[in-house]
């Protein structure tokens, strides 16, 4: 793991791969373009995630993914990094996404911020969120919050290498329309819209020398 955490520090610190990983695993008709952007009428509420890394099974790198309980809500049921908006109390974006994988997976241990990757802006909710990439040294002992997390999954990183995971097919949004995406298949889960799209930038950085 810890050949994975120096690659990712240097890897994380310079010149991201961008959009144009995003890019990649972005549904055909995602709007987030720079001029969009540039444009909006009413600024985009911040918020973050947490990419957390750490050793799985058979000491394997692995990343925490969760799958969101069913509400009436625009992210419902949908396979997620923990995470969630900025509170006046936060002293900073990373702040957000430790205190939000705290209170959504109940694990308070150490963490080693590794670095952060490019911001996503999610046009249903008006959110710009920042992803930070963080590592435990130890497998985390989980203690989830029911009322935001239906499932813990513990993905080992190598699955991002593999291209028969990625599909393409067709979702309804929270706005109940349908689009066409392409996603990773992991167990059964299927990652699209933001979630992969962060996943798709840190796979093109792990396929920088990593895998």
């Amino acid at each position: 793991m810890h050949s994975l955490v120096d690659f990712l520090k240097i890897h994380l610190s310079g010149e991201l791969p961008g959009q144009d990983a995003q890019r990649l695993m972005a549904p055909a008709n995602r709007v987030a373009t720079a001029e969009y952007l540039k444009n909006l009428s009413v600024k985009p509420k911040l918020s973050a995630v947490m990419l957390l890394l750490f050793p799985g099974n058979n000491n394997k790198p692995s990343l925490l993914l969760i799958e969101r309980p069913i509400y009436e809500g625009v992210h419902s049921g949908q396979i997620a990094f923990p995470g969630g908006k900025m509170d006046e109390t936060d002293a900073s974006l990373f702040q957000t996404a430790l205190r939000e994988l705290k209170e959504e997976t109940g694990y308070h241990g150490p963490v080693e911020f590794l670095g952060r990757l490019t911001d996503v802006y999610i046009p249903p909710s008006n959110f710009m969120v920042s992803p930070f990439v963080a590592y435990s040294e130890t497998k985390p002992s989980w203690n989830p919050d029911p009322r935001e997390v239906a499932c813990l999954i513990e993905a080992p990183i190598d699955f991002l290498n593999n291209d028969s995971f990625i599909f393409e097919g067709e979702f309804i949004t929270s706005g109940k329309y349908k689009v066409k995406a392409p996603y990773f298949l992991f167990q059964g889960y299927k990652i699209w819209g933001a979630t992969a799209i962060m996943l798709s930038e840190l796979r093109a950085i792990l396929q920088k020398g990593w895998f």
